[in-house]
């Protein structure tokens, strides 16, 4: 199929793109116009897809890494608001120094986790966001339809059709 499409001195498959206008055109002429549609559409969907996969790839790792790393700080955080609604839980009768430095310094771990947490927020919101700003809106302008050509009618109906409206126009007129 590639040898037919670029072997001739007029390939079958053509592309072309406009800077001026940002239009990119493909052609394609095979003897069978469902198939000419099919590919043509099937190549478009493919480089749509294509180039929107690579114009928005560093934005979507940065967007996958930080959506990981905002799941384990939920994570941590969690624990640790755990961990230290535990210990207060057990220590309810001491009165101890000791045990309320412990306490207090698993109240504050948490405090730090759901800081970060919040921060995390913040920067996987800027990444999603870029991601949805940056990626491209690849739009059709002009698809193919069958059939592609319309039957032309001889130029001896054409001038005969003429001929019998100039008739009739002429004549009501």
């Amino acid at each position: 199929i590639i040898g037919l499409m670029n072997a001739k001195k007029d390939p079958l498959f053509q592309c072309g793109y406009a800077k001026l206008s940002t239009i990119f055109s493909m052609s394609l002429v095979s003897p069978n116009e469902e198939l000419s549609i099919q590919l043509v559409r099937k190549i478009f969907e493919n480089l749509s897809e294509f180039y929107v996969m690579k114009t928005t790839e560093r934005e979507r790792q940065t967007h996958e890494v930080l959506r990981a790393q905002k799941d384990s700080i939920y994570a941590v955080m969690r624990g640790k608001e755990t961990s230290a609604a535990q210990f207060k839980d057990m220590s309810r009768g001491l009165v101890l120094e000791s045990a309320k430095v412990k306490g207090e310094q698993m109240q504050k771990d948490a405090s730090i986790a759901t800081l970060a947490y919040g921060e995390m927020l913040k920067q996987f919101a800027i990444a999603d966001f870029a991601l949805k700003n940056n990626t491209p809106f690849i739009q059709p302008i002009d698809m193919p339809t069958a059939p592609l050509y319309g039957k032309k009618d001889s130029k001896r109906k054409a001038l005969m059709l003429g001929l019998a409206l100039g008739l009739f126009l002429g004549i009501g007129g």
